[in-house]
């Protein structure tokens, strides 16, 4: 996965890299998020004209498919 900043002309559909708080400190988008036309509006509107971002590469296991293989994996480590 790779870390990077982005202009919000090019951000829609990427994930959001990190928390970002509005004008009132308050959490407004949570890490992880797929930016919509809506979040990139509301970015603009607190003065953003850029946003960390994270871009899957070709050969990333999403976060959820990642967990199920770990659960579905048995433990063969003896304490």
């Amino acid at each position: 996965m790779k870390f990077a900043p982005v202009a919000l002309s090019e951000a829609k559909g990427k994930i959001l890299g990190h928390n970002i708080a509005g004008a009132n400190g308050q959490r407004l988008f949570r890490k992880g998020k797929p930016l919509t036309d809506e979040d990139l509006e509301n970015l603009r509107a607190l003065g953003r004209i850029t946003v960390y971002v994270a871009e899957i590469e070709s050969d990333d296991v999403d976060e959820n498919k990642a967990a199920r293989r770990v659960a579905a994996t048995e433990c063969t480590c003896h304490l």
